[in-house]
């Protein structure tokens, strides 16, 4: 081995333990340079004390320490701490990045997760304005920009422009508005508010009954909801009233209909024992009132109608007294003093009904010049005057009923030719004509009447409108039947009548005005049959007819327009008989006829006596025969049957 080195350079001995000579000069560089020169030191006190000294050096150097020889700083402690733990600093420097890094990427995803919060803040901020904005936008569609046009000549297309936009904002509100009870709240009233512009008979509405339907069953149900969550809230109590009298008003001639209004009366009942003096409980009160007392006429409880109209009345007079600044008091208490007068004359005193009415009527008048010239005014006053010709039909006063359908439809002729795309005002425009061609056919003038009738026909019908409004098309063919009976067109009135008990009957299990008038026309049919000598047929109508009257229950209930029809029909049974007794030659038929015909006359007399101040137009408007000219038959009949 020592040869081995003795032959070696410097350069190979040096390769042998640090790879080469270069790194092995790096490592001597420094530290050894510094051992040796204080080694070699003159100053015995610049150089080692002890060779013991020297030889610690020279190990310390060789572990890595920092050696006397050098005059060590900060910097050359740690160099030599670096190359002592080079591995371990290396691993602490790559978790230290590691955990640089980590500390950076969380930096950096709490940088953008606050953006993002921020984003999401600043869209729903975004979302609720623009919910907000929609929010606003329907309402005043509704409530503002609606109301604004609605008295505008002609704007019938632009309202429904404006409901039909109002009425997909509404739908799209009404997806977030569970839970929240104001907007379910606010909602319900838009909805409402929608149902009455669209098909409120008693208003300014666009005619669109189902469209109206549907609208209120949205209404109902979010008011039901917001009622269930405030129990003890009179105006939530009220919205769900109100909203249940309105599904009554749009049912008044359907079974479902009484039900619906004493559901309305159920929730106020009690309100009225803890809130007596509450104006707006008083004003619902009223108004279920009003409904009732047009259920209570459909179903033939007349006289319960006018007792209910009277109720109405008093209420909106007590509200007046309280808060003359009532919205639309004045106007609800002259419609009321025309409904109740109009009731009142078609089954009770028509002297005091014509007083009230004049009452009315000249509030109406006040009203439309305190309100310059509002079209929805002047139509309550168009409306007031033509109940007020019915009344004055019944009196037998046909020169003024006919000035007030003259007058009623002048106004309306005003309205209509402003707005003609307006269904509602159109089809008051035909009724009001069927009314003047109907008081033509009771003066007897039955060849101008006819051409009036039938084009008041054609137009209502050419309206194609969704739900009947005044007397509706069955009540117009009879007429039309009545006018060509008059002028002997016997076979053309036999088909009117006809087509008119075939519409009646569909009805007549829904409401009592359809049986009644039902009944009135079976009889006419018979009447048209008589003339024709089909005799056996004219039995039949006159017998369905009685049926249809219900007699015994319709004098247990007042129902009057069914004991028009009873007493009509045995006046024509009494007829058929008179006119076989004539035909026949043998003497015992001819005793046994002219004695039914007697008796059919008594029944007929005697049905009258149960018809408080008879009219020749019944309540519900059809020609009846004059009871005076029933007594001179029975009369001419008891001749007859004891003439030797």
């Amino acid at each position: 081995m020592s040869e081995g080195i003795q032959q070696g350079s410097p350069d190979q001995t040096s390769g042998c333990s640090e790879g080469s000579p270069a790194k092995l000069r790096r490592r001597l560089a420094g530290d050894v340079d510094n051992i040796v020169l204080m080694a070699l030191r003159k100053e015995p006190n610049r150089r080692y004390a002890s060779v013991e000294q020297f030889a610690e050096d020279i190990n310390r150097h060789l572990e890595g320490l920092p050696v006397l020889a050098v005059k060590g700083s900060a910097a050359y402690r740690a160099s030599k701490f670096v190359r002592r733990h080079r591995a371990s600093l290396a691993a602490s420097a790559v978790v230290a990045i590691a955990l640089g890094v980590g500390v950076v990427a969380t930096l950096r995803e709490a940088g953008i997760a606050r953006r993002q919060a921020e984003i999401a803040t600043l869209e729903r901020a975004k979302a609720e304005k623009r919910f907000g904005d929609v929010r606003e936008l329907a309402n005043s569609l509704i409530f503002e920009i609606h109301d604004s046009i609605q008295g505008l000549p002609g704007a019938t297309p632009s309202r429904k422009l404006l409901l039909d936009r109002a009425v997909q904002y509404l739908d799209k509100l009404s997806q977030d508005a569970t839970g929240d009870v104001a907007l379910q709240r606010e909602l319900g009233w838009a909805y409402q508010r929608l149902a009455t512009v669209q098909g409120d008979t008693t208003q300014s509405n666009l005619g669109q009954v189902s469209a109206a339907e549907v609208s209120n069953r949205k209404a109902m149900a979010l008011f039901e909801a917001v009622a269930k969550a405030n129990p003890d809230n009179l105006t939530d109590q009220l919205n769900l009233a109100m909203v249940y009298r309105w599904r009554a008003f749009l049912d008044i001639y359907e079974t479902v209909g009484r039900a619906e209004i004493d559901r309305a009366l159920a929730v106020t009942e009690p309100l009225v024992r803890s809130h007596s003096n509450n104006v707006d409980l008083k004003n619902e009160r009223a108004y279920e009132y009003l409904i009732l007392a047009s259920i209570q006429d459909a179903v033939g409880d007349r006289l319960l109608a006018i007792d209910s109209f009277r109720k109405v009345f008093d209420l909106r007079q007590e509200i007046l007294q309280e808060n003359p600044s009532y919205p639309g008091i004045r106007q609800g208490i002259a419609k009321v003093t025309v409904l109740l007068a109009h009731e009142m004359g078609r089954f009770g005193s028509r002297d005091e009904a014509l007083r009230l009415m004049n009452t009315g009527i000249a509030e109406f008048q006040d009203l439309v010049k305190a309100t310059a010239g509002d079209p929805g005014m002047i139509r309550e006053l168009s409306a007031a005057e033509s109940r007020r010709g019915d009344v004055e039909l019944m009196q037998g006063d046909i020169a003024s009923a006919r000035d007030d359908f003259n007058n009623s439809r002048r106004r309306i002729e005003r309205l209509a030719r402003l707005d003609p795309e307006n269904k509602m005002l159109q089809s008051d425009l035909w009724v009001v004509q069927f009314e003047d061609g109907r008081a033509l056919a009771v003066a007897g003038r039955n060849a101008e009447a006819l051409p009036v009738l039938e084009g008041a026909f054609g137009g209502y019908k050419s309206l194609h409108l969704e739900a009947d409004v005044g007397p509706g098309p069955p009540a117009m063919q009879a007429w039309i039947g009545e006018a060509q009976q008059g002028t002997h067109n016997f076979a053309q009135a036999l088909k009117n009548y006809e087509a008119a008990a075939a519409g009646l009957a569909e009805d007549q299990a829904n409401f009592d005005d359809a049986r009644c008038d039902l009944a009135m026309v079976e009889a006419k049919i018979g009447d048209a049959l008589l003339k024709m000598d089909r005799e056996q047929e004219a039995a039949a109508h006159y017998a369905k007819a009685l049926e249809t009257a219900r007699l015994s229950v319709s004098v247990e209930h007042n129902d009057v327009p069914a004991l028009y029809a009873a007493a009509e029909a045995y006046a024509g049974v009494g007829n058929l008989a008179s006119l076989q007794a004539r035909k026949t030659t043998k003497i015992t038929a001819r005793y046994k006829l002219w004695n039914d015909a007697c008796v059919s006359y008594e029944k007929s007399l005697s049905t009258w006596t149960q018809i408080s101040n008879p009219s020749r137009v019944s309540g519900n408007g059809y020609l009846a025969s004059d009871p005076k000219t029933i007594a001179l038959r029975l009369a001419d009949c008891k001749a007859h049957l004891y003439r030797p």
